[in-house]
């Protein structure tokens, strides 16, 4: 049973870290593009 849910959570676990980091990267595209424009 421990072998099932460790591969059921596993696969969650990663798409969650993804989702986490393009997150991240997205704010921080986002903050230095509004950065970039407002010293222009």
């Amino acid at each position: 049973m421990s072998k099932e849910n460790k591969k059921k959570t596993c696969p969650l676990n990663s798409n969650f870290a993804f989702a986490v980091v393009a997150l991240l990267t997205a704010g921080l595209l986002l903050y230095t593009t509004v950065e970039v424009f407002n010293c222009k």
